[in-house]
């Protein structure tokens, strides 16, 4: 700029006119020479900060090389310390494979051995959950079969028990029956034993067995007691007793005839109560005994079918807690393989990462270990 601002005055003065063209070119040229020298010495300390900050540059990085060198120095010490340490991880690396190899081999065939057996425990237990669920069909189908006969056994034992009651029945109003029929047959005796006492008594008297001589010619034995169609002595009906004042009527129905006191004096009293005995029903005691030894015999037979019932129902009981102690065991069993599958397989594992973890150190060895830890996984 301010270059520029000379040249524009020199043109003014010029234009105005004074100088010569030469010393004008002269001047110009001087001036322009001053301008390039100027130029160039700004480019030569251009060059000389640049040729300084290339030499702090050199510098630095002859310091950088040195470094660099000693680290790389100390890197090769360090290189072969690793190296030797490489060394002793393979040896290790290589007794460890060799020791995991030793005692992999007893762990793959337990493991084998496991699986084994664990399969056949497994088939085991699927034929017993198939032996049991045929077990339970097949006891399913006895019991409802059992539940129907006991059904109709309960179904005709109460039929029976009704039969039973109603004959029970019966028989308490045939029995209160045949006991009143004694308890009558008992007041008549009583009634006519007190009549015959009182007859005998009355025909002892003296009148009496005077009357009873005299009225003996013309007396029929129809004109005493009367006889029934089968030849026993009609009395008289209790409702009308002989007079008790010691008179007797002489009509031809007096109980004072020499027939009369035949009968009363040959026991005429016990022929009556054989009468009324042979007359009277005894109870069926045949039929009832007969019943009651077909209800014992029918309540032992449902009582033995009860106990065989029950017996059998027992047996069912124990096959069926023997199945499910046998499942629970073959359960146990299963378990405790299962347990050993899962720490078998712990200790797999322990061991690939131990030897991933060696594996970072030596990575052939880790290979190899890992080829034979997958081979004995598989």
């Amino acid at each position: 700029a301010a270059l520029r601002e000379d040249e524009i005055a020199r043109l003014k003065v010029l234009c105005e006119g004074g100088r010569p063209y030469e010393a004008v070119s002269l001047e110009a040229e001087a001036r322009g020479a001053e301008r390039l020298l100027h130029q160039q010495a700004a480019q030569i300390e251009a060059l000389s900060a640049r040729n300084r900050e290339l030499e702090t540059a050199l510098a630095a990085a002859e310091a950088r090389i040195g470094a660099d060198r000693r680290a790389e120095f100390d890197l090769g010490a360090r290189n072969r310390h690793l190296s030797g340490e490489l060394e002793n991880v393979g040896r290790m690396a290589h007794r460890i494979e060799v020791r995991r190899l030793r005692c992999w081999q007893p762990l793959t065939q337990k493991i084998a051995q496991a699986k084994a057996q664990l399969e056949a425990t497994r088939q085991r237990l699927a034929q017993l959950e198939e032996a049991c669920a045929q077990l339970e069909e097949d006891l399913l189908l006895r019991l409802q079969a059992d539940k129907k006969r006991l059904a109709q056994r309960v179904e005709k034992l109460t039929a029976n028990e009704r039969e039973l009651v109603l004959e029970i029945e019966r028989l308490k109003r045939r029995v209160g029956s045949a006991k009143k029929a004694p308890a009558g047959v008992e007041s008549d005796r009583d009634y006519w034993k007190r009549e015959a006492e009182q007859l005998s008594q009355m025909l002892k008297s003296p009148v009496l067995m005077a009357v009873g001589r005299l009225a003996a010619g013309g007396s029929s034995p129809s004109g005493g007691a009367r006889m029934s169609r089968g030849g026993k002595l009609r009395s008289p009906s209790p409702a009308r007793p002989a007079s008790r004042n010691g008179t007797a009527a002489v009509n031809g129905k007096d109980y004072s005839s020499d027939h009369g006191a035949d009968y009363v004096g040959n026991g005429g009293v016990g022929s009556y109560e054989t009468t009324l005995r042979q007359r009277g029903r005894s109870p069926p005691t045949r039929d009832r005994d007969t019943a009651a030894a077909y209800d014992d015999a029918e309540l032992l037979r449902v009582k033995r079918e009860r106990d065989e019932l029950q017996a059998l129902l027992d047996k069912f009981e124990r096959h069926m807690a023997e199945i499910q102690g046998n499942v629970r065991a073959l359960t146990h069993e299963r378990d405790q393989l299962a347990r050993m599958l899962d720490d078998t397989k712990d200790e797999l594992h322990r061991s690939r990462r131990e030897v991933m973890s060696s594996a970072n150190q030596q990575p052939k060895v880790s290979l190899a270990a890992q080829a034979v830890l997958k081979r004995v996984e598989n």
